[in-house]
């Protein structure tokens, strides 16, 4: 694992100390695939089988397969998201002329940008849902980082990356690589949410 050959420790300690990280984020990374991993998959089957302009209003609003608000944007409010789902509906030509992640999440940093109490995990999560239903070809390359990506980050690595909105995919040890950007992304919000 990348992360612990940057730790200074006699050897023999250091070995062990890798050997008991690498356990342990491969027992995390198994409970993530039995439990969370399946929520975020139900998500990504759900935006797929919206239409477009459905998905554009789901997305905004952070409405879950079970016709609830998704637990990220609850903090935002019912009445907040609708006014972001409004504004948001006003960019559909842009969406739709969209040809990538990027090009969705510029949209939503737009939006947020234009509505008070919209954060990144909105403009985050906005962005993905709107991949799901766009395809594959519009999934993130890179791991957005949020407030609780960033802790779960550190769990990880004893020297934080550079600091930045997304990090590449080829500075995550092996163990993750086997999850793709947004599952990562994912996994360590939940990682980074608990002690």
């Amino acid at each position: 694992m990348q992360a612990c050959f940057k730790i200074q420790y006699p050897m023999k300690n250091h070995i062990d100390e890798c050997k008991m990280r690498i356990m342990s984020l491969q027992s995390e990374i198994a409970d993530y695939r039995d439990n969370e991993l399946r929520e975020l998959h139900e998500l990504e089957r759900f935006f797929k089988t919206l239409s477009f302009h459905s998905a554009i209003e789901y997305a905004a609003s952070g409405v879950t397969p079970h016709r609830k608000i998704h637990a990220h944007q609850r903090g935002i409010g019912v009445k907040q998201l609708r006014q972001s789902a409004a504004l948001l509906k006003k960019h559909t030509p842009a969406i739709r002329k969209a040809r990538s992640f990027a090009n969705l999440f510029v949209i939503t940093e737009a939006v947020k940008s234009d509505l008070k109490g919209l954060g990144d995990l909105w403009s985050y999560d906005t962005a993905l849902r709107m991949a799901f239903n766009r395809g594959k070809t519009f999934y993130p390359q890179a791991v957005f980082v949020q407030k609780a990506v960033m802790k779960g980050i550190k769990k990880i690595f004893s020297q934080m990356p550079v600091k930045q909105r997304t990090l590449p995919f080829k500075i995550f040890p092996k163990e993750l690589k086997s999850m793709k950007p947004f599952e990562i992304e994912n996994f360590l919000s939940i990682r980074g949410k608990r002690d």
